[in-house]
């Protein structure tokens, strides 16, 4: 990768941090200030009605312009085996594999009704394939096949648990811990969805990035909220405690595939650079690869051979004249 676009990606990650501290902090201040636990809902405050929900807003738009404005130089990216990839993809399998467990054992407790139960199946099922998936990807030479199958599975296993904050009575319809919940979960879905068409080639860098840092945003806010707001206050915002962690290994997950771009590989891929070629600078048309000194050489010998000089121009008169000379010799005259 050129410098120029391992600049593009760190900003992409600089802009992802600053609005991750803006709104992470100021969640917090709402949750410690102005939360009311038992309907789930804030006070009523210029912060938590209008500043905090435009501030995610504005994130989102934000990251969604810096895809557009940089799709060039974001184009021609390829996914690679790093080693902070593959502790990310095994801490977020811990994690899911604990939301898992705790969530199981709720339901042993206590099973919904209706649209839940169903819903429950589904989590327990897909999850337990999450869970496969990330463990797979913590591995440094993963099955492709496997892996796309695995990977769309999380993307659904992240669609149903949207469906399940949703149709959960736990929180009013209009709670923000709801709303924040179900974006999260939505975000990761796209996140899935994208990385899974990574791993079939069809690559799209221009929306893989924002749809990125937005999971990145809204997973890290949602979970270190959570987490000081338990801390602070000896009581968790949600029933299932493992339910920060999850959003939290899903968040580093994200943010080391992000940054799997600008990190060299752990382990040596055969790449055309590998077998001689130097790349050149990336254009609107992505990243190619100009002949390596030796291809030159070799190429510029060929042309030599076959090339229309003067001296071979001379060379093949020469042999032309003196053919046609010894034609002309070995026929009779005519009488």
């Amino acid at each position: 990768m050129s410098t120029a676009s391992k600049k593009v990606c760190f900003l992409a990650l600089s802009l992802t941090a600053i609005f991750l501290l803006l709104c992470t902090g100021f969640y917090i201040y709402e949750l410690l200030s102005s939360y009311l636990p038992s309907i789930g809902q804030f006070e009523k405050d210029v912060f938590s009605d209008v500043f905090l929900p435009l501030l995610y807003m504005l994130a989102l738009v934000a990251f969604a312009v810096f895809g557009f404005l940089f799709r060039t130089s974001l184009s021609g990216r390829t996914y690679k085996s790093t080693l902070s990839g593959l502790f990310a993809s095994g801490f977020a399998a811990l994690a899911t594999a604990l939301w898992l467990f705790t969530f199981l054992a709720g339901l042993t407790k206590s099973m919904p009704n209706g649209i839940l139960a169903l819903l429950s199946i589904l989590l327990i099922l897909f999850g337990a394939m999450t869970v496969a998936y990330l463990v797979l990807c913590a591995t440094p030479n993963p099955s492709h096949t496997l892996t796309v199958l695995l990977g769309m599975a999380a993307a659904v296993f992240m669609l149903i648990f949207a469906f399940y904050a949703y149709f959960d009575t736990a929180f009013a319809l209009n709670s923000p811990i709801k709303l924040l919940d179900l974006l999260s979960a939505l975000s990761l879905t796209l996140f899935f969805l994208l990385e899974t068409r990574f791993r079939f080639g069809a690559v799209c860098e221009a929306i893989f990035y924002p749809v990125g840092m937005a999971a990145i945003l809204l997973c890290a806010s949602n979970a270190i909220s959570a987490l000081l707001y338990n801390a602070i206050e000896g009581r968790p915002l949600v029933v299932h405690t493992m339910h920060d962690f999850l959003f939290l290994g899903f968040a580093l997950y994200a943010l080391t595939r992000l940054l799997s771009f600008v990190l060299p590989p752990l382990f040596h891929e055969e790449t055309a650079e590998s077998q001689g070629a130097t790349p050149m600078f990336e254009t609107e048309g992505g990243a190619g690869y100009v002949p390596a000194e030796s291809d030159v050489l070799a190429q510029e010998t060929f042309d030599f051979d076959v090339a229309d000089t003067p001296s071979a121009v001379a060379d093949g008169q020469e042999n032309d004249d003196s053919h046609k000379a010894a034609t002309d010799f070995n026929t009779s005259p005519e009488t």
